[in-house]
């Protein structure tokens, strides 16, 4: 079989870094076999925070830090304690389906706003806040998944001015925004006081560490706290100080960098075999979002290829609302497969089925 669908890009040097934390923390492993604070180490929220670049947010009380075992689980606790307030969640019109099952799994209502190649537009959010009344938006402004769509800084100020003006919080979820070069600011830095921020290292470094950092305006803390607490019991000690340690002297960074300069390498080898294709991408992305030919329906596509043994999302799977237009996309994930001609091969055999 060859994955199309996971999107966990993985390079050697995790291990070594893996390697080198168990060799240099052998000393302490008895730390790691201790009942964890249910928010996490104060040590490793310092740690993540400067990281981040918003301990002068955190250390002037308007926000804080929780550490989760994954971005899925930051989702879920989020939306547990946020439930209780709160029926609605404005969001994109395709956007991450385990987003969509979590929400609707807590009885949320997901509308879709306008959507260009900025990403949600003002006018759009405007509209469902007057339909709705909707206090709640989730988006992923950074190399979106799965359109790749990366929002200007233009627009951010914008919605973070709605935001605030209306008292509107914000799920900013930032799962492919360590891939950008020089992406604009978060929304998180615009509005921290309204923004709830999640930033997992599953896919900066290895879903094998599936330590997740979520950020959350203060007021909210406690409960999502406690929902943690009745969900996992905490985060895993042992991994979270891994995360740490991956987290200082540049380890996670120098591993970014060379993730960034693989998915443009696949990205360069990728595009010639579907340049005729329509499809929108990000030079640094490992995913693609190709938009099928009138007529030709996604779930024709996605069974022919699987019957190649070639596993590949259907668009549908990342529509919000009903309707034809979801039929007509795929996304092509290029973070799973390693041999990068059997990659090929499976791109050529997507673009033939396509016709």
């Amino acid at each position: 079989m060859t994955d199309l669908k996971l999107n966990y890009p993985t390079i050697d040097a995790e291990e070594i870094v893996l390697q080198n934390f168990i060799t240099e923390n052998k000393a302490n492993f008895k730390n790691y076999l201790r009942f964890p604070n249910y928010q996490g180490s104060k040590d490793d929220i310092l740690i993540a925070s400067n990281w981040l670049n918003i301990d002068k947010f955190v250390s002037s009380n308007i926000i804080d830090i929780i550490v989760c075992n994954s971005a899925n689980h930051s989702l879920s606790c989020l939306l547990q304690t946020l439930k209780h307030t709160h029926k609605c969640i404005i969001t994109e019109p395709f956007t991450y389906p385990a987003f969509k099952t979590i929400a609707l799994n807590n009885g949320f209502e997901l509308v879709a706003s306008d959507f260009d190649n900025k990403g949600l537009t003002l006018e759009g959010l405007e509209k469902c806040y007057a339909k709705t009344k909707a206090k709640l938006i989730y988006l992923q402004p950074t190399i979106h998944n799965p359109t790749c769509v990366v929002m200007p800084l233009e627009r951010r100020i914008e919605i973070a001015e709605f935001a605030r003006k209306n008292d509107i919080l914000l799920i900013e979820d930032d799962a492919y925004r360590f891939l950008h070069p020089n992406p604009p600011l978060r929304l998180l830095d615009l509005i921290p006081e309204n923004t709830f921020h999640i930033f997992s290292l599953s896919k900066p470094f290895n879903p094998f560490v599936k330590t997740a950092y979520l950020t959350t305006p203060i007021a909210f803390k406690n409960e999502i706290v406690d929902s943690l607490r009745l969900t996992s019991s905490g985060s895993s000690s042992l991994l979270s100080s891994l995360s740490a340690y991956i987290l200082t002297n540049n380890r996670v960074d120098n591993i970014i960098a060379e993730k960034q300069a693989l998915a443009l390498h696949l990205q360069k080898a990728i595009t010639p075999i579907i340049k005729n294709l329509s499809f929108q991408t990000f030079d640094t992305s490992f995913h693609m979002w190709l938009k099928l030919p009138s007529g030709i329906k996604s779930d024709r596509i996605v069974k022919e290829l699987l019957e190649k043994s070639i596993l590949i999302p259907n668009g549908k799977d990342f529509a919000v609302n009903n309707s034809t237009e979801k039929e007509n996309f795929i996304r092509i994930a290029l973070g799973a497969e390693k041999n990068i001609e059997k990659l090929q091969t499976a791109i050529t055999e997507v673009v033939h089925a396509i016709g």
